[in-house]
């Protein structure tokens, strides 16, 4: 199956906690594959350690095309992983996955990258889907538009004088999952994937969209990415994007909202602090 080779399909099935459908997924995966629960935990720590492993390679390699042939080799050689430990079950494997992904990509989530209650160019709650990071503080969020970081962190030289005007401030955004919400909580670093998509503008916005203005608002181009392949399947630089990250959460703000170690989820982020 193509995708396992391009895509984090296996820790997005076993690690994305708080959605209904997906841990329905979950269910089905283990019952129909007949999974012991010895040989699902291998299976959860082989997704899990490959997540770090591209992590780490985001992190550290500057060089797009070395980043790309790393990562590629990282998911080729978790498909290899996962053979060795399902044996002859592989096969089915990766009929299911196949079956699963093709209904997952084509499954409309209520509210999945749209905005709740726009009105006009207001920006109101979004449902995105959000990873954890390493940061600086305790108390941050990555978004993918680097203005919003420079102005956060006061860096107004950065920014180019036209758009200087609307990132003139600390930006902060407030975060929803499930019953709990953290609030105020500064856009202090850039990211995940993406440097220039203020996908919370429109085109016609007073301060639009910068890129992939064919995206409807609201829709993180990553998420169009990983689901679409969309541009290829790639973010702007040129990465190939392994998850639908629109948001970043430091490990204190994701602790603080019920995230589990290493799990991410779908949530909403209010975003009507932003340019």
């Amino acid at each position: 199956m193509e995708a396992l080779k391009t895509k984090e399909l296996l820790y997005y099935l076993l690690f994305t906690e708080g959605d209904e459908k997906l841990a329905k997924d979950q269910e089905n995966f283990k019952r129909e594959l007949e999974l012991s629960e010895e040989t699902y935990s291998e299976l959860k720590m082989s997704a899990l350690s490959t997540r770090n492993l591209i992590s780490y390679i985001d992190r550290h390699e500057e060089s797009i095309e070395t980043r790309n042939d790393e990562v590629l080799d990282i998911l080729a050689k978790a498909v290899e992983e996962t053979s060795v430990i399902l044996g002859e079950k592989f096969s089915s494997y990766e009929t299911w996955m196949e079956n699963w992904w093709e209904e997952e990509k084509n499954y409309e989530r209520e509210d999945e990258a749209i905005d709740l209650a726009s009105a006009g160019d207001k920006k109101s709650k979004v449902h995105v889907y959000a990873t954890q990071f390493n940061a600086d503080t305790s108390n941050e969020v990555a978004l993918p538009d680097k203005y919003v970081k420079f102005a956060t962190r006061g860096w107004t030289s950065d920014i180019p004088k036209a758009k200087r005007q609307y990132y003139n401030k600390k930006f902060t955004v407030n975060v929803t999952y499930k019953d709990k919400t953290k609030k105020s909580i500064p856009v202090n670093d850039v990211g995940p994937w993406n440097t220039n998509d203020n996908y919370w503008d429109s085109k016609s916005a007073a301060n639009p969209r910068r890129k992939f203005t064919d995206l409807e608002r609201f829709v993180p181009e990553a998420w169009a990415a990983f689901k679409k392949d969309y541009n290829n399947g790639k973010d702007g630089s040129g990465r190939v994007v392994t998850n639908p990250a629109g948001i970043d959460l430091c490990l204190t703000v994701a602790k603080s909202l019920g995230f589990a170690a290493n799990a991410s989820h779908w949530v909403y982020v209010d975003m009507s602090d932003l340019p």
